[in-house]
């Protein structure tokens, strides 16, 4: 009787382990032709605003086509300037997270826009070993099913730009009330500022070293080519 409860306890485990595996799998595949309606984050926003009655979360999807390219850019310069070359990991950038952690110092940057896709879509907010041991093979599984295109076409609609607001669209429209279409290049700059603190962050009210950063941002994207770095996704 005890064996018999004990195959039927791993045979239970083991099923779990492969639905907890194959859900990422069977998503990540599907992300090819289907638009998330919402992600990890989103969703715990929107158990949020029912616990705590905090604003619901608003999302609006752009297609990438109708997302200019100069904010695509600023993104990509913000957050990622090697996001075309490399296989979901900054190599060096990892090594330099690394040093810091067995220095005893707290691990800055690191992260590509596919990790912070693969943490929005799947994971937790709060920084934590498990979090990123988990991190790694989701943003492998991103890079081998999806295109650098795609992908950044997920991240630009899933990731934070104001307190409640996800994706460009919404965002642009709390930051500087206008659709992401007539964003200039400073403000789409301004807008990719707001991703490390998005619930702290105005645009139209900017910080020294907001300003400073949008003055990077705007530099970064003529070193790396400006819009034609885009033909490499």
């Amino acid at each position: 009787m005890l064996r018999l409860t004990l195959q039927r306890a791993k045979r239970f485990i083991l099923i779990a382990i492969l639905v907890v595996t194959l859900i990422p799998v069977l998503m990540s595949v599907a992300l090819r032709w289907v638009n998330p309606p919402t992600s990890a984050f989103m969703l715990r926003a929107q158990l949020m605003s029912v616990i705590q009655d905090t604003p619901y979360p608003l999302h609006r999807w752009q297609s990438l086509d109708h997302i200019p390219t100069r904010m695509q850019m600023a993104v990509i310069a913000a957050e990622d300037q090697k996001f075309a070359q490399h296989p979901g990991f900054d190599v060096q950038a990892l090594k330099t997270a690394l040093h810091q952690v067995i220095a005893g110092k707290k691990a800055r940057g690191g992260s590509t826009i596919s990790q912070q896709l693969a943490k929005n879509l799947f994971l937790w907010e709060e920084r934590s070993y498990v979090r990123k041991a988990l991190e790694i093979p989701l943003t492998l599984l991103l890079e081998t099913t999806l295109s650098k295109s795609r992908i950044l076409e997920l991240y630009l609609n899933l990731a934070q730009f104001g307190p409640f607001h996800y994706g460009v669209a919404e965002g642009a429209k709390y930051q500087f009330n206008k659709p992401v279409t007539q964003l200039d290049t400073a403000q789409a700059a301004m807008l990719a500022c707001m991703l490390p603190a998005p619930a702290r962050y105005q645009a139209l009210q900017p910080s020294r070293s907001l300003k400073r950063k949008q003055r990077l941002i705007i530099r970064a994207i003529d070193n790396l080519g400006g819009t034609r770095y885009l033909r490499q996704l």
